[in-house]
């Protein structure tokens, strides 16, 4: 035996081979080896988990937007901090906005648009109004 044996990760795709009345006489069986993709896809799931625990463990509240639609998708504690008793049905960047006290709106929502245009993280402090 030349080296040790390890684990690897196989796609497959079985093809079947027909003749002229469409009857399967063979199979051809491709493999294809996907092991580096396999193992980057769990790392990133691994990284995705602890990144919830320390958020959750933190009592941040977080939030994404579609940069398309303007659609946030939020956690339960962003709308917590914002005084929500139960969350709303949907939140926009325009519903953002309209906690933001308007005398800071046009800071907050450049801030937001260098860090999109530049495609990097942006850092926000802000005064805003909460639901009481």
């Amino acid at each position: 035996m030349e080296g040790a044996l390890q684990d690897g990760f196989f796609d497959f795709v079985y093809q079947p081979f027909r003749d002229t009345d469409q009857a399967v006489k063979g199979i051809m069986i491709l493999a294809f080896e996907v092991t580096d993709r396999v193992r980057a896809l769990h790392a990133l799931q691994d990284s995705e988990q602890r990144l919830r625990l320390a958020i959750e463990a933190s009592a941040i509240g977080d939030w994404e937007m579609d940069l398309d639609s303007g659609a946030l998708a939020r956690s339960g504690k962003f709308d917590e901090i914002f005084g929500y008793q139960t969350s709303p049905a949907g939140w926009s960047y325009d519903q953002l906005l309209e906690h933001v006290i308007p005398e800071e709106r046009a800071a907050f929502d450049g801030g937001e648009a260098s860090g999109r245009s530049a495609g990097r993280l942006a850092h926000h402090e802000w005064k805003g109004r909460v639901e009481a």
